[in-house]
C-alpha cells in the first residue's frame, strides 16, 4: 500500500474509478491473477451451467427411454401384417329342435318344389332357407322331406297326389326354397293346434332331424298348444318369423342347424 498520502489519494482515485468486479484482487498461487468480485459470480455461473448440464442428461435419458424399445418386435407385430394366416373366430348355430313326426307323414313325396297345384285354396307361401352345421357351414346335398295341412287344416294322402307334400335338396350353399300355402290350424281336443310345417332332414354324417316349423305370433304357440309336452312349439329355433307382400303371399326363412353323427 502507498505510503505518501498524495500516492495513496491518486491510488483511492484509481480504485474508486474502477469497476465493481475489480475492487479485490486476488493473486493465486501460480500467480494467476484472478477478480475476487468475479469469484462468486462465476461460482454461480458453474452452478447454473452444471445445472442445465444435468438437465440436459436427465431429458436425454427421457428421450433414450421413450425412443428405445428393448422388446422384440413380435410384442407389437400384428399378424395380418406379417402375412401369417390368421384364423377367423369361430361361428357357433344353435341346433334345431326336434319335434314329433305325427301321424300324418306319407314317404315317397314327389320330388319337388312347388307343393300345390295351380288354384290351391290359401295364402300362398314361400319358404327359404339354409341347412347348416354347427359351425354355421352349409351342408350341401341335405335332403327334406316336407308336408302340412292345407287351408282348412286337412291332410291328404297319395290318392290326392300328395297335395301339400314334396321332398328337395339343398344347393351347393346349402340353401332350399319352396312354395305351398300357409296351413290352417285344426282342432286337437279342447283346443287348436297352431300352423305349422313338418320337416325331415337328412345328410350322411349328420344326425337326421324331425321337426316342425311355427309361425311367430300364433296365439296357440306353448303353452296354449294342446299337443302339450309331445310337441315343441315354443322352442325359439322352430319359430320363425314372415312378412306378407302386397298380394297376400307370405314369406319366411326357415334356417336349420343339424349335429354332426
Amino acid at each position: 500500500m502507498p505510503k505518501n498520502k498524495n500516492t495513496r489519494r491518486e491510488f483511492i482515485k484509481v480504485i474508486s474509478a474502477a469497476p465493481v468486479g475489480a475492487l479485490f484482487l486476488n493473486l493465486s498461487c501460480s500467480g494467476t491473477a484472478a477478480v475476487a468480485g468475479d469469484a462468486g459470480g462465476t461460482e454461480k455461473d458453474a452452478g447454473m451451467d452444471a445445472s442445465l448440464d444435468m438437465k440436459k442428461k436427465t431429458d436425454t435419458s427421457k428421450i433414450d427411454v421413450a425412443t428405445t424399445d428393448t422388446r422384440s418386435d413380435d410384442t407389437f407385430s400384428n399378424p395380418a401384417d406379417s402375412g401369417k394366416e390368421v384364423d377367423a373366430p369361430s361361428q357357433v348355430c344353435e341346433p334345431s329342435g326336434s319335434d314329433v313326426e305325427g301321424p300324418f307323414h306319407e314317404p315317397g313325396a314327389p320330388e319337388r318344389t312347388n307343393l300345390v297345384s295351380i288354384g290351391e285354396p290359401g295364402m300362398p307361401l314361400i319358404v327359404t332357407g339354409r341347412v347348416l352345421d354347427e359351425n354355421c357351414k352349409p351342408i350341401p346335398g341335405a335332403s327334406l322331406d316336407v308336408w302340412h295341412a292345407d287351408d282348412n287344416g286337412d291332410y291328404h294322402d297319395t290318392n290326392e297326389n300328395f297335395r301339400c307334400r314334396g321332398r328337395m335338396s339343398a344347393n351347393g350353399q346349402g340353401s332350399y326354397t319352396f312354395t305351398s300355402v300357409k296351413p290352417g290350424r285344426y282342432p286337437l281336443g279342447n283346443s287348436t293346434r297352431p300352423a305349422h310345417v313338418h320337416f325331415i332332414v337328412s345328410q350322411p354324417g349328420f344326425v337326421p332331424l324331425t321337426t316342425q316349423m311355427y309361425f311367430e305370433g300364433d296365439p296357440f304357440l306353448n303353452p296354449n298348444d294342446p299337443c302339450g309336452a309331445g310337441c315343441n312349439s315354443g322352442d325359439e329355433t322352430l319359430i320363425v318369423p314372415f312378412t306378407t307382400d302386397a298380394d297376400g303371399t307370405i314369406r319366411a326363412t326357415f334356417d336349420i342347424v343339424l349335429k354332426k353323427a
